[in-house]
């Protein structure tokens, strides 16, 4: 894996990476590595060395993870639920902790093995958070309020929740100015709003969404 980066990855000059120094790590780490859990680790802290958002590793045993029943966001430097499939779980709970080990430092530990920009890391690291095999238990402790709770929950092999979308897509931000999610607005739609879009001082075209 090292060496097909090595002669075929396009952007070491934009990246500031000692690639030979972390071939001497990766070796180091792998020959302590024990099982394909620990190897698959070690794969995706290599990649992540190259701070590209298209990196990624992938295995077998990904197939066995699970998703907690709720999503969350890093606002103002907390872990926040978004969204959830149990009432338990509210939107705006401040996850501080699950099973006695830091949000943050779930987070932090995750960004490691993250390839990507720090805001791509970021987002990867929300998507992915609380991931562990499926079928597990595990305890949240959440502040709501002024109130700390906790809460047990399950992981299930289900896609993420989806969080509501903060508009829709298409729609006026202020006079004259309108935002389209491309993603999410079809043909018809756009077509039958093309007058007021053609006429607008600006439109904000998102082009996050594959």
């Amino acid at each position: 894996a090292w060496n097909v980066f090595q002669h075929f990855y396009p952007y070491f000059d934009v990246v500031e990476v000692d690639w030979d120094a972390v071939l001497t790590h990766a070796l180091e780490r792998a020959l302590a590595d024990r099982t394909e859990e620990d190897l698959l680790r070690t794969l995706n802290w290599l990649v992540a060395r190259l701070e590209d958002g298209h990196g990624g590793v992938y295995h077998a045993l990904q197939a066995g993870l699970g998703l907690p029943p709720f999503r969350v966001e890093w606002i103002e430097d907390k872990v926040v639920v978004t969204a959830s499939r149990l009432a338990a779980f509210e939107r705006g709970d401040v996850v501080l902790a699950i099973d006695d080990r830091s949000a943050a430092d779930i987070v932090r530990d995750d960004e490691v093995y993250l390839s990507g920009s720090p805001q791509w890391r970021r987002v990867r690291a929300m998507g992915q958070f609380g991931l562990g095999k499926a079928g597990t238990r595990s305890l949240a402790r959440l502040r709501r309020g002024r109130e700390t709770l906790e809460v047990p929950f399950e992981r299930a092999a289900r896609s993420p929740v989806a969080g509501p979308p903060a508009r829709a897509p298409i729609d006026r931000l202020e006079e004259g100015i309108f935002y389209v999610d491309l993603s999410r607005a079809s043909w018809p739609d756009i077509e039958s709003r093309i007058g007021e879009l053609a006429a607008a001082r600006g439109i904000v075209f998102d082009l996050r969404g594959y």
